[in-house]
């Protein structure tokens, strides 16, 4: 393989050590969670480096093009990995969006007791149930919720399919 090509996939390697790295930290070593993520994410930085160091032994750019090289490659590895761990997050995330949103428009300022009462178990199901009937993925049928779309429930396996292989302590609970 062509230095250029080496260089230029190496923050994809990057992500790919960061992805294997975390599932085996998880699985092998039973890491808790948070600390599988950043065992994951060093091993993918130091995969991505390591590529770069062997696509530029083919190389011989300047100076000047060494500090690029490893300026994009390193931002494009930490974009990609800034991805993966909010692909992992996804549903603490937008919780807490939803929160900042509520304390902006506020005034910047919210009590915490309204927070809570508009953040109770039975109100986020509530929302979540309402989003996915509006979006036509759930309708309700004599008091009961049905799926409307097979693609949803395949969706839906295949997530919590990563998720398992992924996270499995957080999956469990």
């Amino acid at each position: 393989m062509h230095g250029e090509w080496i260089v230029t996939v190496a923050p994809i390697g990057g992500l790919a050590a960061n992805a294997l790295s975390q599932i085996a930290s998880v699985h092998i070593l039973r890491l808790q969670p948070t600390l599988s993520i950043i065992v994951g994410s060093l091993c993918g930085l130091a995969a991505t480096f390591a590529l770069i160091l062997l696509g530029l032994t083919e190389l011989s750019p300047s100076n000047a093009g060494l500090a690029d090289i490893w300026l994009v490659d390193s931002l494009t590895y930490l974009a990609l990995a800034f991805g993966f761990l909010t692909f992992l997050n996804l549903n603490i995330t937008s919780l807490r969006i939803r929160m900042l949103r509520a304390i902006l428009r506020a005034g910047g300022a919210v009590d915490k007791s309204d927070l809570l009462n508009q953040y109770t178990p039975a109100e986020r199901l509530h929302r979540r149930l309402e989003r996915l009937r509006n979006a036509g993925q759930i309708r309700l049928e004599e008091n009961r919720w049905r799926l409307s779309s097979g693609q949803v429930l395949a969706m839906a396996r295949c997530i919590d399919g990563l998720r398992l292989l992924v996270l499995p302590a957080q999956h469990r609970r």
